[in-house]
C-alpha cells in the first residue's frame, strides 16, 4: 500500500497542467478579483477588476472586455457599484455633488467621468484609473 501511494504521489508531481481562462495575461497593474455567477442564470456573471498601483506610480489602463476570456465571449455588460447590487449609473444620479474651491478635485471628478466606458453594450473598452475598482455585470455567450 505504501508503494502505491508513493507511485501515485510521483505521478501527481508530474502533472503540470495549468489552465487559465484568460486569453492572455492582464497588464501587470490590473488584477481580476472576481468572476462569479449571478443568481441562477448561467450566462450572467459579476466581473471585478482592480488597478493595483497608486496615482503617482502609474497611469490609467484601458482594456477590451470582449478579449479577456478564451471559452466564452462577453456579449453585454453593465457597470455596477462595487458590491454588484446596483447599477453605477443609477447611484451616480443620486450622489450629492459639492461645490468646491479646489479645481483639482473637480478635474479629478471630470477625468473619472470621462474614463467611464459607454454602457449598455455599445463599447466594451473600459478604463481603470490607479487604485480604482470596477464591477461589471456581464452576459456571456
Amino acid at each position: 500500500c505504501k508503494e502505491s501511494f508513493k507511485d501515485t504521489f510521483k505521478e501527481m508531481e508530474k502533472i503540470q497542467d495549468v489552465y487559465s481562462g484568460l486569453v492572455k495575461s492582464l497588464p501587470p497593474q490590473l488584477q481580476l478579483l472576481n468572476f462569479q455567477l449571478v443568481g441562477l442564470h448561467d450566462q450572467t456573471f459579476l466581473l471585478r477588476l482592480h488597478h493595483l498601483y497608486e496615482k503617482h506610480e502609474d497611469e490609467s489602463v484601458t482594456i477590451d472586455l470582449r478579449t479577456l476570456f478564451k471559452d466564452f465571449t462577453i456579449v453585454d455588460y453593465e457597470e455596477m457599484v462595487l458590491t454588484g447590487m446596483f447599477k453605477r449609473e443609477e447611484v451616480e444620479k443620486e450622489r450629492l455633488h459639492w461645490e468646491t474651491e479646489d479645481d483639482e478635485e473637480e478635474e479629478m471628478l471630470k477625468k473619472e467621468e470621462s474614463t467611464s466606458s459607454i454602457r449598455g453594450g455599445k463599447s466594451f473598452i473600459v478604463t481603470l484609473n490607479p487604485m480604482e475598482f470596477k464591477t461589471f455585470q456581464v452576459t456571456v455567450k
